[in-house]
């Protein structure tokens, strides 16, 4: 049977290796942090015991004083582990892998990319590793960099963006693929946190980017994203290992292409509005489903046309044989500043503060487009 100072130790170890924010291993450059844990409690375990069994004491009394010692230490370490455990819970996707999640603003990301080769009713994801088979897919397919299974971790596996917009969905439950909306609050959050400009720096992992010209492509990994540079694939071949992390978005861009994000390592920027080819190969990271602005399935982009862009009083909007249900101006928080009914041709945005919004078209059976606009 444990004794008091051991099982406290024990708890006290725990309750370190939990509050580290970056979740380090054991030993990490030299430190022990478990070591330091059983050396904090001898020293007070010894305060404590000279306390409680000096001479003249009662001895009933000292067991009335070790009792409510251990309720008292485990009480707090009961509701230590409650409130804590909203800023690392864990998921688990279709494929029984787990994730660690991180609360960066009011978003709940997944700290690491997806690596499910599951739908979440159970379908296998094909694994494609022949080039040419790979380039002539129009269906979900996932491959490992290289074709190495050894990249899976932590670097995740590589998806078309047919997986990405299947509606067997391919999240953990309670997430999904972000748009580009969610994306752009990630980047003006962190912006507003003290990165203005360099939102890729406070993003990146601390470790596996190469560097260049000699400086640092790593970042400082700040909100504990730790986005690793997992590369991607091009239509016959893999490229920019170590030097560039690609997350699909779920929205459109042409008929052949999708949004995504994008983290380089020569440089501290975090830049929107890119997208790729829908066969490329690229990482997954999932965001939680919160609001009206998640889950959306997108149209074309050609079938929907605003301007001007910028515009200052009157934004102008052309339709081709659509009819949307509602028409919405949302802002880069996610909050809707105008709502319109569907037949409308023009919307009064003079009201508005300048900066960036976006224009949501929603239609039925859940599908939805985005524009984004400047305002003046």
């Amino acid at each position: 049977m444990l004794s008091i100072r051991n099982l406290l130790r024990r708890i006290y170890g725990f309750v370190v290796f939990k509050t580290n924010r970056k979740k380090t291993v054991r030993k990490e450059n030299g430190f022990d942090e478990y070591a330091e844990a059983e050396k904090k409690i001898d020293k007070y375990w010894g305060e404590i015991q000279r306390f409680i069994f000096r001479k003249n004491f009662n001895p009933c009394f000292s067991i009335f004083i070790k009792n409510l010692i251990m309720k008292t230490f485990l009480t707090f370490l009961i509701l230590f582990i409650f409130f804590n455990s909203a800023y690392y819970s864990q998921i688990i996707d279709a494929d029984g892998n787990t994730y660690n999640t991180v609360q960066i603003g009011n978003q709940t990301w997944m700290k690491e990319n997806l690596r499910t080769s599951k739908y979440n009713n159970g379908d296998d994801i094909p694994n494609v590793t022949v080039d040419q088979d790979w380039i002539v897919l129009e269906s979900g397919a996932w491959v490992y960099y290289d074709n190495d299974a050894s990249y899976e971790v932590p670097y995740g596996k590589l998806y078309n963006w047919f997986v990405v917009n299947d509606a067997r969905g391919v999240c953990p439950s309670g997430f999904h693929v972000p748009n580009q909306i969610e994306w752009d609050t990630l980047k003006q959050w962190v912006s507003s946190h003290g990165y203005p400009g360099t939102e890729g720096y406070a993003l990146k992992a601390t470790t596996l980017w190469d560097d260049n010209d000699g400086n640092p492509g790593t970042g400082d990994d700040a909100f504990g994203f730790s986005a690793y540079p997992a590369g991607r694939r091009y239509h016959e071949f893999f490229y920019n290992f170590g030097r560039v992390t690609y997350h699909w978005l779920s929205d459109t861009a042409t008929s052949t292409g999708a949004r995504h994000g994008q983290l380089h390592f020569a440089n501290s920027e975090m830049p929107i509005d890119i997208y790729s080819p829908k066969k490329f190969g690229l990482s997954v990271r999932c965001v939680q489903n919160q609001g009206s602005t998640t889950g959306l399935n997108y149209i074309e982009e050609s079938d929907i046309e605003i301007y001007p862009n910028p515009a200052r009083n009157i934004l102008f909007i052309e339709l081709k044989n659509l009819k949307p249900d509602k028409i919405k101006i949302i802002d880069t928080q996610g909050k809707v500043s105008i709502e319109k009914k569907s037949d409308m041709s023009q919307i009064d945005i003079h009201n508005l503060k300048p900066g960036l919004y976006f224009v949501e078209f929603q239609f039925k059976e859940s599908r939805s487009h985005l524009l984004r606009f400047v305002k003046n």
